[in-house]
């Protein structure tokens, strides 16, 4: 029925579940998972199987549902298969991205005020940039919280700064002592990151 009718949408039909089951095999054979991972894994298979063989028989518009559908389970295999990422992990990449995109508005803002205005919200708008972007990068443990929490005050700092409520610093360079992203607003900062 629909798009996935004919000849050619059975020979795909056949293909795409064909796939599901090599890589079920695949991941059921793989030393790369633990159990848990594994099980988690296959039940995402086993459904992502499920949804393909729907769509055979599905109307247009729950083929379209199911396509979709099919489609996230497809991008949750690929962050398993890269490093075996949360739901948390997602939605923590989700807040970074969306994030990232408010940032470029507020640069736009900041181009329309000009001046010394300009300069201190594109300061801070960079040292955001630069502690999200390891975090969208899938940074993890200690080191995530750390940049986390930089990314917080950074963030209540840009909000000051828009709203008008003072002075916000931008983070200041580390000249070298930190990972990139870290901040050193102060001189006992520094001496903390030597």
């Amino acid at each position: 029925a629909g798009e996935g009718g004919g000849a050619g949408g059975a020979d795909a039909f056949e293909g795409g579940q064909e796939e599901v089951r090599r890589m079920h095999e695949s991941v059921q054979a793989s030393a790369l998972f633990s159990e848990g991972q594994r099980a988690h894994v296959l039940d995402n298979l086993a459904a992502m199987r499920s949804n393909l063989g729907r769509i055979q028989t599905a109307d247009n518009a729950s083929q379209a549902n199911l396509r979709e559908a099919v489609s996230i389970r497809l991008a949750i295999l690929d962050d398993n298969v890269q490093g075996f990422i949360s739901a948390a992990d997602i939605d923590r990449r989700e807040r970074y991205a969306s994030i990232k995109l408010l940032l470029s508005d507020v640069t736009s803002v900041a181009a329309a005020l000009g001046g010394a205005e300009e300069e201190r919200l594109n300061g801070i708008v960079a040292a955001l940039e630069s502690l999200v972007a390891p975090l969208q990068g899938g940074e993890r443990g200690e080191r995530r919280q750390q940049l986390e929490a930089k990314l917080q005050a950074q963030l209540e700092a840009l909000h000051k700064e828009v709203a008008g409520e003072g002075d916000a610093e931008a983070c200041g360079s580390c000249y070298g002592a930190a990972p990139d992203g870290s901040c050193c607003n102060t001189c006992d900062d520094v001496r903390a990151a030597y």
